[in-house]
């Protein structure tokens, strides 16, 4: 299994290709908060239990799809 997939900042790095958004382009109180935003999401979970975190997880990857799901249907 490749592991560096779930690295978050790889992730992160996704997101802002996902949402068209270049680093570099950004102000940097738009850049801060949005790492903030995007990290902030994950931060509770390490608190949690393991069976509780995975279900918190599974539970924040389906609202992620319906998400995106609305935002591609209000582009078209």
């Amino acid at each position: 299994m490749d592991t560096t997939k779930f690295n978050i900042e790889y992730q992160y790095s996704l997101y802002l290709e996902k949402m068209n958004l270049k680093e570099e382009q950004m102000h940097p109180v738009q850049k801060q908060e949005t790492k903030r935003a995007f990290i902030s999401g994950i931060d509770d979970v390490a608190d949690m239990q393991l069976e509780q975190g995975v279900t918190a997880l599974d539970d924040m990857f389906n609202q992620v799809n319906d998400f995106f799901k609305k935002q591609s249907q209000k582009a078209n």
